[in-house]
């Protein structure tokens, strides 16, 4: 995956560009894929929407989500800071 995707130029390591290429893909929207996997796993009658008991259900899968996670970084830093 390094050789083939990763290190575009070939030297053996990740420069500037291709480790923001990795981290940050163009055109890739990560809340969306994130919220994507929530409801495709707590989706338990897949019609595409979560209800009440599905979200209780799962709540370890919430809390546990990257989504979440976000909103507890921003909790950590002083609003003055950013």
């Amino acid at each position: 995956m390094f050789k083939e995707h990763r290190d575009k130029d070939g030297d053996g390591k990740l420069n500037q560009e291709e480790m923001r290429d990795w981290i940050m893909p163009v055109g890739f929207d990560h809340a969306e894929a994130e919220a994507r996997h929530l409801v495709g796993i707590a989706d338990d009658n897949k019609d595409g929407k979560l209800n009440l008991d599905e979200i209780v259900a799962h709540y370890d899968t919430f809390v546990g989500s990257q989504a979440t996670d976000y909103g507890e970084q921003l909790q950590k830093h002083d609003p003055a800071e950013l």
